[in-house]
C-alpha cells in the first residue's frame, strides 16, 4: 500500500501578508461584503480597486505558483490560484463556506440559513431550499404565475417614468418581484422593504445588529408560512412550497424555514436589481450584431411563456458573460472540518481557510484566451449550461454560483427571473444608456452600477 506524498506550499512573505490585504481583504470590506456598498462602491470603482487585485493576485501565482499560504484576514488560509485547484476544493466534502467572518455577518438576519449551516443540519435545510426553489430545473413549477408578476411590475416601472430608467427603478422593481414571487402575488410592502434593506446593509459590518428590523423581518415570515395553507392564500409562492415541504417532513426539526425564506428575500432581491442593471449596460453597449441577434431571438417568439424564456439561449448567455466578467461574489472562502489532502500533497488542517478568488479566474487569459476581458454572448451561447458551471469540455467552467454540493440552490430560478425580466424591458422599450457606453475591449473589471441611466426610446 502506498502513502500520498505531502507537500507544503510556500508562505507569503510579511509584505505580501499586508498586500493581501491592502489589494483584496479591505476593498471587500469597503465595497461590501454581502450587498455592495453605495457610499464606497463608487469610489472603489474609480481606484480600480478590482483590477488592482486581480492584478495583484495573478503576480502572487508567478511569484510562489498556484498554492501559497497567508492569514485572510484573521485565519490561517491556503490561498488556490488555478482553476484545476478551484475545481478539486469545490468538489471536496472535506471543506464547507462558513468560515466565522460568513457566519458574523449574515448571522444578522439569517442565523439558521443553509448558506452558513453545516452538517448534519445542512442537509434539512438544503433539501427544503431544493424543493422550494426547483434546484436542477431550468423552469418553476410556478413559472407561469412568477412570470406574469414580472410582466406586471415591469410594466408598472415602466409606466411610471417616462424617459429615464435609474438605479432606484429598479431596485423598486427587484423588491417587487422578490416579495411577490415569495410571499404571494400582490403580497409588496414597502416598509418591510426598508427594514430588509437596513438589515442587509448593516450586515455588511458584522458587529451591527438591528433586533427591531430583525424581528419584524422574522415575524412577517412566520405569519406568511401559518397562513400558507388558507384557501388561496401564498399560492403560487415559494412560501406555499415551503410549507408543503414542511408538511411531508415533519421529522425535519431543525429546518428552520424563516432563515431559508429571509436569505431568499436578500439574494433574489440583490440579484435581479444587480444583474438587470449590469447585463442591460453589457447590452445596450454591444455592438450591433449582438444587439440584432437579441431582437431576433426575442422577435422570434409570438409570446414571452415561461418555456420561451427558458429557450432564450442568447439572452441567457448575455446574463452568464455579465455575471462571469462582474463575478457577484468573487471571494470564495472554505473551511476544513477535517485533515485533508490535495492532489498535489499539500495538507489542510481541520479549520484552516481556504481562499478561492473567483473573481480573478474568470478573467485569467491562461484560462478563457483572449476572450477574459471581452463580452463575448455568441462564444457561450452554445456550450453554456443553467447552473453555470456545467459546460463542454472545451469550455472552462464557471464559478459564479459557486459548484457542486454546496453551490447556490436557487441558481436556476435566479436564471429564469434575470431572463424574464430582461425579455420584458427589451420586448417593451428600447434602451440606451444615458452616459458613455461601457467599453468593450477591455470590458472594465467593475462598473458604478449605482450612477447607470438609461434613457426610454
Amino acid at each position: 500500500m502506498t502513502s500520498k506524498v505531502t507537500c507544503t506550499a510556500p508562505t507569503l512573505t510579511l509584505v505580501d501578508r499586508l498586500r493581501l490585504q491592502r489589494y483584496v481583504a479591505l476593498p471587500g470590506i469597503l465595497g461590501g461584503t454581502v450587498t455592495p456598498n453605495r457610499r464606497f462602491w463608487p469610489y472603489l470603482v474609480h481606484r480600480q480597486s478590482t483590477a488592482t487585485a486581480t492584478s495583484f493576485l495573478r503576480s502572487l501565482r508567478k511569484k510562489y505558483g498556484p498554492r501559497a499560504w497567508s492569514w485572510f484576514p484573521f485565519r490561517s488560509t491556503l490561498l488556490v490560484l488555478d482553476g484545476a485547484g478551484i475545481e478539486e476544493v469545490l468538489n471536496s466534502c472535506k471543506n464547507f463556506a462558513d468560515p466565522f467572518v460568513k457566519k458574523l455577518q449574515l448571522s444578522t438576519f439569517t442565523p439558521h440559513g443553509a448558506i452558513i449551516s453545516r452538517p448534519p443540519v445542512w442537509k434539512e435545510r438544503r433539501n427544503l431550499n431544493d424543493d422550494a426553489l426547483a434546484f436542477g430545473r431550468r423552469t418553476h413549477p410556478d413559472g407561469g404565475p412568477f412570470l406574469e408578476i414580472v410582466r406586471e411590475e415591469v410594466a408598472r416601472m415602466l409606466d411610471g417614468r417616462r424617459e429615464v430608467l435609474a438605479w432606484d427603478d429598479f431596485r423598486t422593481l427587484a423588491a417587487r418581484i422578490s416579495q411577490q414571487v415569495i410571499f404571494g402575488r400582490g403580497e409588496y410592502r414597502d416598509d418591510f422593504t426598508l427594514r430588509l434593506a437596513r438589515l442587509v446593509s448593516a450586515s455588511n459590518w458584522g458587529f451591527i445588529r438591528r433586533s427591531r428590523d430583525c424581528s419584524a423581518l422574522f415575524a412577517r415570515i412566520d405569519e406568511q408560512l401559518k397562513r400558507s395553507g388558507q384557501a388561496g392564500h401564498g399560492a403560487y409562492s415559494l412560501v406555499q412550497h415551503s410549507a408543503s415541504w414542511l408538511a411531508g417532513h415533519r421529522d425535519a426539526t431543525e429546518v428552520e424555514a424563516s432563515s431559508q425564506i429571509a436569505f431568499w428575500l436578500f439574494v433574489m432581491k440583490d440579484a435581479i436589481e444587480l444583474h438587470t442593471v449590469r447585463t442591460l449596460a453589457l447590452i445596450a453597449s454591444a455592438p450591433a450584431p449582438v444587439q440584432r441577434r437579441l431582437s431576433q431571438e426575442l422577435e422570434s417568439w409570438a409570446s414571452l411563456t415561461p418555456d420561451a424564456i427558458t429557450e432564450l439561449k442568447f439572452l441567457e448567455a448575455c446574463v452568464t458573460e455579465s455575471l462571469r466578467l462582474w463575478t457577484p461574489i468573487p471571494i470564495l472562502l472554505r473551511v476544513a472540518l477535517t485533515c485533508f489532502q490535495l492532489k498535489d500533497g499539500i495538507c489542510i488542517e481541520e479549520g484552516q481557510q481556504v481562499l478561492l478568488h473567483a473573481g480573478s479566474y474568470h478573467r485569467d487569459p491562461e484560462v478563457f484566451g483572449a476572450a477574459a476581458d471581452k463580452f463575448l454572448p455568441e462564444q457561450r451561447v452554445a456550450t453554456h449550461r443553467p447552473n453555470c458551471h456545467s459546460v463542454t469540455n472545451s469550455t472552462p467552467p464557471l464559478y459564479v454560483f459557486s459548484s457542486h454540493q454546496q453551490s447556490c440552490a436557487g441558481q436556476f430560478l435566479i436564471i429564469f427571473l434575470l431572463k424574464a425580466t430582461l425579455a420584458e424591458l427589451l420586448v417593451r422599450t428600447n434602451v440606451k444608456l444615458l452616459d458613455d457606453p461601457v467599453n468593450m475591449d477591455p470590458v472594465p473589471a467593475a462598473i458604478n452600477h449605482f450612477a447607470i441611466r438609461f434613457w426610454r426610446r
